[in-house]
């Protein structure tokens, strides 16, 4: 196995093979120590989503003036079980992008189109008051609720029928980076 040289690098260099990162994270401590210290922890926080828009982007700003972009992807896992029989499950991710470039890019997220979507995962907690019945009366309770979304970077539509359907629909207006 070859070991890494880093300088001033707090994870494996771009080059590193998938061969040399298996054999790395076999290692005890699960890394080689030239690259895992004290001094330079291992930290990743990064998703890649490719599935289908279930829900069409909305844009709205913040009070700053901040261009937010909310959809929802949806991505199927098919499996065998052991008698044999196909089960699938779909699992939906919600998205959130921030920025005027995904405000433009939002006409073509739309429900349907392919996309794939890179970035980081965040999660927020948060309580929030709920009125439940109660014998005859209102109780007002507070409920613990937990959202789960991926905050894009990349953006990238895999549909081509959607683009060339929407190209007429869209022809004057530019296409963001």
């Amino acid at each position: 196995m070859r070991l890494f040289e880093v300088k001033n690098s707090p994870g494996p260099p771009r080059n590193a093979s998938a061969r040399d990162l298996r054999a790395a994270a076999t290692q005890p401590g699960g890394c080689p120590s030239k690259w895992a210290r004290k001094d330079h922890p291992l930290f990743m926080n990064q998703l890649t989503i490719v599935g289908f828009i279930g829900r069409t982007a909305e844009c709205k700003a913040t009070s700053k003036g901040t261009q937010v972009t909310r959809f929802s992807v949806a991505t199927k896992e098919t499996w065998k079980s052991a008698d044999g029989s196909k089960n699938e499950a779909t699992t939906w991710h919600n998205i959130v992008a921030y920025g005027e470039g995904y405000a433009k890019l939002a006409t073509w997220l739309t429900k349907g189109a392919q996309v794939l979507v890179q970035g980081r995962l965040n999660i927020d907690s948060y309580e929030r008051e709920v009125e439940a019945p109660h014998n005859k009366k209102t109780v007002t309770v507070k409920v613990k609720q937990t959202a789960v979304e991926c905050v894009a970077d990349t953006i990238r539509l895999l549909d081509r029928k959607a683009k060339q359907d929407d190209s007429d629909q869209h022809a004057n207006e530019e296409v963001p980076e």
